[in-house]
């Protein structure tokens, strides 16, 4: 009897585990089905919120992949994208944990919080703006689409 219970619940936690899998490669092919084409392309952020500086923030979309990365001048970072329709969603961010100057964690404390969420996007000719209720992010196109 003791032996039947752990095989049902190894068995439950296996579909759990793949469960969670599946979800995450469904997603995938979510984004690459959804992406228009007219996103398609290497993306460099040149301001937030009207405010430049010298960012290096990427915003990679490609059929294959849709992704975040880049340096806030003292963590790097990085991040899914999920893009459905005209709404792009950054998610799942992870960076670095070095400490450095009050300011420049101050920037970055300003730029991590500025990317995450879901976005309503436009095109105006070499630019992609992202843009909620709290935020605008423009990025500049740095490659020819594909």
């Amino acid at each position: 009897m003791k032996n039947i219970i752990i095989l049902a619940l190894v068995s439950i936690l296996f579909s759990f585990n793949s469960f969670g899998h599946s979800n995450r490669s469904n997603e995938r092919q979510e984004v690459s089905s959804e992406i228009a084409k007219k996103y398609l392309g290497n993306w460099e952020l040149a301001s937030i919120n009207d405010q430049t500086d010298d960012y290096k923030i990427s915003l990679n979309l490609t059929k294959e992949e849709a992704r975040i990365a880049g340096s806030t001048g003292c963590n790097s970072f990085g991040g899914e994208v999920v893009v459905v329709g005209k709404q792009l969603t950054v998610k799942r961010v992870f960076s670095t944990k070095k400490m450095c100057q009050p300011e420049l964690m101050k920037k970055e404390q300003r730029i991590l919080k500025a990317i995450k969420g879901q976005f309503s996007i436009d095109i105006d000719r070499n630019q992609l703006i992202l843009y909620n209720e709290q935020t605008t992010l423009v990025f500049q196109q740095t490659e020819q689409k594909k």
